[in-house]
C-alpha cells in the first residue's frame, strides 16, 4: 500500500470476498485455439456480468479468475452457485470439461481507488487489501475443480439466509487447515448443489495443510535419542491418511472392546452403538448379517469376534470407507466411551472421538453423545443429527440387562437360530415390557418359522409402542404390517421410502425389490438395484437374483446371466440353477434341463427350481413329465404342510398344464378349484390375500380360455368382486384381463381390444397379449392378430420372468409362447 494517498482509503468494511479460478484454461486454449477459446471466455464474461448485477456484487478483477465483493454473504454464495451451474451448462452445450474452483470468506477489507494514470497504465480501478483476501485466495486455491470452499465464518453467515436462495444444498466440513501467511487455523466447509459438488476432501498443497488434532502430534521434545524417536513419530503421524468421507459412504463396525471388566457392557453397548449409527441417513452401516456372510465366504468361523484387523479386511472387500472401532473404559468413577475411525487399507487411525459419563447409569447417554459427535466429524449436518435421531434410552431400553438380552437375541437371529433368539427376546421383554425393538425381533423369528399369526401378534405389540422405535424400524414395521394385511401396494410405497432413506438396510431393500418385481415393475427394479449396488457395495444374493429376473423380462439376457452368476457366487452355492432360466428363455430347452438337473443333483429342489422344471417340461411338450413333478411336490406338502398356500399353487399349475395340453375333461375340476379359491380369499390369512386373489382370477381365466360355456357374467362378477379391492398392480391387471376375455366370449371383441389397449403396459402381463390376439382374430383383424402373435412368440424371457401370483401363470405362459411359435418340441 505504499504510495497510496491516505485520503483515498475508505474505512475498513466487512465484506464477503469471492475468488474463482477457471481450471485448465491454458490447456483449453491449446486444445481449441485462440479464437474459439476467446469465444468461450466471452460467454464466461457475459455469464459473470449478468450474475454480478443479479447478486449485487462489486467486480474487482476479471480474467480467467474473478475477485468480487458482496455486502451480504448470502449474495456471494448465490453468485457462486449460479456461476457454477451456468458454467456447467456452458460446458455441456459446447462438449467441454469446464469447471471453476471457488473460495468464499467474510472479513474486514480496505479498498481505495487507483488514480487515472495508474488505471490507464493497466491497474484495476479499485484495489482491495486485508487479511480476508489471502484467506479467500487460499480457500479458492485449495478447492478441487468444481468445488466451492468457504471459511467457518462465511458458512455460519450464509446458512442463516440460505432459504433466500431456493436451492437444495449439501454442506460438508473438511476439518481445520493451516494456510500459509494466515496465523490461525481455519475450518473449511464445502457447499453446493448435490449433483454438482465433488464432496471430496481437498488435496492440500505447500500453502495449505490439514491441521492435525492433538492426539496426532508429538506432545513435546525430550533430550538425546528420544528426540529422534519423537521426530520420527511426528513424521509418521503427519503422513497419516486424511479422513475423506462423503454422504452414503459405508462403514464396518468392529466389536466393542470392553475394558471395564463389567460383563453387562459386553454386548449391550455394542448393540447401542449400532442402533445409534443406524439412525443416520448420512452414513451406511454394513449389517451384522452381511458381515457374517462375508466371514463365511472367507472360510472363517462366522462366530469369531470382528476385531480391527478382520473388520478392515471386510471393509476392503465391501468397498467401505472406514472401520469404526468402539471401546469403553473406566476412569475413576467415570465411564469413557471412545471410537476410533480406522483406514481399512492401512489400519491407521484417522480420527478419535471420546466422551465421558458419570458412572454406569449414564452410559447410554454417553454412547449417544459419541455417536452424535462422530457423525458430525464425518460431515453430517448438525440439524440432521438432531432431527433424525432419538435418544437411545427411548428407542431401546433404560435396562442394560434387557439391552444385553436383546443383543444376544440379535446375534442368534443373525445365525438363523430362532429358538435361542426368541428366548433372549422374551427375556428382554420381561425385563422391560415397553422394549419395542424386542417385539420386532420376535416378529422376525415367527416369520422365519412361517408362523404368521404369532408374527402378527408380536408386530401389533411393537406398533402399540411405535414411539419407542427408531425411524428406520418404524417405517419397516409399518410396511410389514401393510404386507401382512394383504396391501402390498402400501407396503411397497413404504419400503420405497425406507430403501431410499436407508439403502444400507438390505432386508428392507430386498423386500422392496421383490414386491416391485412381483408387480411387474421390471424397469424400476433394474434402475434401483443397479444404482444401489454400483454406489454402495454390499451385494446380496437374493437382490441380484431379483435383478436377473427383471433383466430377463426386459429381454437383457446377457445381463440376466451375469446377475444370476453373481447371485450364486454371493450365496456361496454356485449351483447354476438360475442360469438355466437364461438358456430356457433363449429356447435352449435341453441345455437348460441339463444345467438344472446338474444343479440339483443330490438334493431336493427348491420351490422356484421346481416351477422352472415344470416350465421346461411344458416347453419341450411333455405335459406328463410336468405333471409328474407337480405330483411329487404335492405329495411332499401333503405330509409337511397340507393347509399352506403351496399345495393350492401346485394344484392350480396341474390344472393349467392339463388345460393347455388339450385335456378337455377337467372342467369339473376347474369349477371345484374355483370354489376352493373363493374360500381362500375370504377365509385365508391376510398375508396370502393377494396371491389367493391372483389364483382365483387365474382359475377363472383358465375356465374362460378352455371351457367358455361355464364362464358367465354372474360368475365373473363374483370373482372380480372378491379381487377388485386389491391395490396390487398385477392383480388389477388380471382383473382387466378376465374382463377383456369375457368380452371376447360375448362376441364383443372391439370392446375387448379397447379395454386391453387402455391398460397397455400397466403392468405388462404376457397373457394380455394372448387375449389381444384372440380379440383381433374374433374381430377379423388378421394383420393385427399376426403382429400380436409374432410379439407373443418372442416373449419366452417374459414367460419365465413373471413371478406374480407366486409364479402361478408361468407354465401357461410358456405353453402359449410355444403355441404361437407353432412348436410342439423346440429344435
Amino acid at each position: 500500500m505504499s504510495g497510496v494517498d491516505p485520503q483515498q482509503l475508505q474505512a475498513p468494511q466487512v465484506r464477503a470476498l469471492v475468488l474463482t479460478d477457471l481450471c485448465g484454461y491454458t490447456a483449453l486454449v491449446e486444445r481449441l485455439g485462440d479464437a474459439a477459446a476467446a469465444e468461450v471466455l466471452r460467454e464466461h464474461d457475459r455469464l459473470v456480468l449478468g450474475l454480478q448485477r443479479r447478486w449485487r456484487g462489486q467486480l474487482i478483477d476479471r480474467s480467467d479468475g474473478l475477485l468480487l465483493l458482496f455486502e451480504r454473504p448470502v449474495d456471494g454464495l448465490g453468485f457462486i452457485l449460479d456461476f457454477t451451474r451456468g458454467l456447467h451448462e456452458l460446458a455441456q452445450a459446447r462438449g467441454l470439461d469446464l469447471k471453476a474452483r471457488a473460495g468464499l470468506h467474510v472479513g474486514e477489507v480496505l479498498t481505495w481507488q487507483n488514480d487515472p494514470d495508474a488505471i490507464s497504465a493497466g491497474a484495476k480501478p479499485v484495489e482491495v487489501e486485508g487479511l480476508a483476501k489471502p484467506v479467500a485466495a487460499r480457500l479458492m486455491a485449495l478447492a478441487r475443480p468444481g468445488q466451492i470452499l468457504m471459511s467457518a465464518v462465511a458458512e455460519s453467515l450464509t446458512r442463516r439466509g440460505v432459504r433466500e436462495l431456493g436451492k437444495e444444498l449439501r454442506w460438508k466440513s473438511h476439518g481445520r487447515w493451516h494456510f500459509k501467511g494466515v496465523p490461525e487455523a481455519q475450518e473449511v466447509f464445502e457447499v453446493g448443489e448435490p449433483a454438482l459438488m465433488p464432496s471430496r476432501s481437498p488435496a492440500g498443497s505447500a500453502k495449505a495443510r490439514r491441521a492435525q488434532p492433538l492426539w496426532r502430534r508429538p506432545i513435546g521434545l525430550i533430550a538425546g535419542g528420544a528426540l529422534l524417536l519423537l521426530i520420527a513419530l511426528g513424521v509418521r503421524l503427519a503422513t497419516r491418511p486424511a479422513l475423506d468421507f462423503a454422504e452414503r459412504d459405508w462403514v464396518v463396525v468392529a466389536q466393542l472392546q470392553n475394558q471395564t471388566g463389567d460383563a453387562l457392557l459386553d454386548d449391550s453397548l455394542e448393540q447401542a452403538f449400532l442402533i445409534g449409527l443406524q439412525q443416520s441417513r448420512y452414513l451406511n452401516v454394513v449389517s451384522p448379517l452381511t458381515i457374517r456372510e462375508i466371514v463365511q465366504r472367507m472360510r472363517l468361523d462366522p462366530d469369531r469376534p470382528i476385531d480391527r484387523k478382520l473388520a478392515g479386511e471386510i471393509a476392503v472387500r465391501q468397498g467401505a470407507q472406514a472401520v469404526l472401532a468402539p471401546s469403553v473404559s473406566e476412569v475413576g468413577n467415570r465411564i469413557l466411551v471412545t471410537v476410533d475411525v480406522v483406514d481399512p487399507a492401512s489400519g491407521e487411525t484417522m480420527l478419535t472421538v471420546s466422551k465421558e459419563g458419570a458412572g454406569l447409569g449414564s452410559v447410554l447417554q454417553t454412547v449417544d453423545a459419541v455417536v452424535a459427535s462422530l457423525r458430525d466429524d464425518l460431515g453430517e449436518q448438525l440439524e440432521s443429527i438432531q432431527k433424525d435421531s432419538a435418544p437411545l434410552p427411548t428407542v431401546t431400553t433404560s435396562s442394560l440387562l434387557a439391552l444385553k438380552a436383546y443383543a444376544l437375541g440379535q446375534k442368534a437371529r443373525a445365525s438363523r437360530q430362532c429358538g435361542p433368539a426368541q428366548a433372549y427376546y422374551q427375556q428382554a421383554i420381561e425385563l422391560d415390557s415397553r422394549f419395542a425393538l424386542a417385539y420386532v425381533g420376535m416378529a422376525f423369528c415367527y416369520e422365519i418359522q412361517v408362523d404368521t399369526p404369532h408374527a402378527q401378534e408380536a408386530l401389533d405389540a411393537a406398533l402399540r409402542l411405535i414411539g419407542h422405535l427408531p425411524e428406520r424400524e418404524r417405517l419397516y414395521v409399518q410396511a410389514w404390517k401393510s404386507r401382512l394385511d394383504g396391501d402390498s401396494y402400501t407396503a411397497t410405497e413404504r419400503l420405497r421410502v425406507l430403501a431410499h432413506l436407508f439403502p444400507d438396510d438390505e432386508e428392507a431393500f430386498g423386500q422392496y425389490v421383490w414386491l416391485t418385481l412381483s408387480q411387474a415393475g421390471y424397469g424400476e427394479v433394474e434402475e434401483t438395484v443397479t444404482s444401489v449396488l454400483s454406489k454402495h457395495g454390499p451385494e446380496r444374493g437374493d437382490i441380484l437374483s431379483y435383478l436377473g429376473r427383471a433383466q430377463l423380462a426386459l429381454g437383457k439376457l446377457d445381463a440376466a446371466r451375469q446377475s444370476f452368476q453373481q447371485s450364486d457366487q454371493i450365496r456361496g452355492n454356485g449351483t447354476g440353477s438360475q442360469e438355466a432360466l437364461v438358456d430356457a428363455a433363449r429356447g435352449r430347452t435341453q441345455a437348460a434341463l441339463q444345467k438344472l438337473h446338474a444343479a440339483i443333483a443330490g438334493r431336493s429342489m427348491t420351490s422356484s427350481e421346481s416351477v422352472t422344471m415344470i416350465d421346461l417340461e411344458v416347453q419341450r411338450g411333455c405335459a406328463a413329465c410336468a405333471e409328474q413333478i407337480i405330483e411329487t411336490q404335492l405329495a411332499a406338502y401333503a405330509q409337511e404342510d397340507p393347509e399352506s398356500f403351496m399345495p393350492r399353487l401346485y394344484r392350480f399349475m396341474q390344472l393349467s398344464v392339463r388345460a393347455s395340453s388339450g385335456d378337455q375333461s377337467n372342467a369339473a375340476d376347474l369349477l371345484k378349484y374355483l370354489g376352493q379359491a373363493r374360500h381362500a380369499v375370504t377365509d385365508g390369512l391376510a398375508g396370502d390375500r393377494e396371491d389367493n386373489a391372483y389364483l382365483l382370477l387365474a382359475t377363472y381365466y383358465l375356465l374362460q380360455r378352455f371351457h367358455p360355456q361355464h364362464a358367465d357374467q354372474a360368475l365373473l362378477d363374483q370373482v372380480v368382486g372378491l379381487a377388485s379391492g386389491s391395490r396390487n398392480a398385477t392383480v388389477l391387471a388380471l382383473v382387466n384381463l378376465v374382463k377383456a376375455q369375457q368380452l371376447v366370449i360375448e362376441r364383443r371383441p372391439d370392446q375387448a381390444i379397447a379395454l386391453l389397449e387402455q391398460w397397455r403396459g400397466r403392468p405388462n402381463l404376457l397373457q394380455a397379449g394372448v387375449v389381444l390376439h384372440a380379440a383381433h382374430l374374433a374381430a377379423g383383424h388378421d394383420q393385427d392378430a399376426l403382429a400380436v402373435e409374432q410379439q407373443v412368440a418372442s416373449e419366452l424371457p417374459l414367460a419365465y420372468a413373471e413371478v406374480a401370483g407366486a409364479f402361478s401363470l408361468q407354465p401357461l405362459n410358456v405353453a402359449d409362447v410355444m403355441a404361437m411359435r407353432g412348436e410342439a418340441v423346440p429344435r
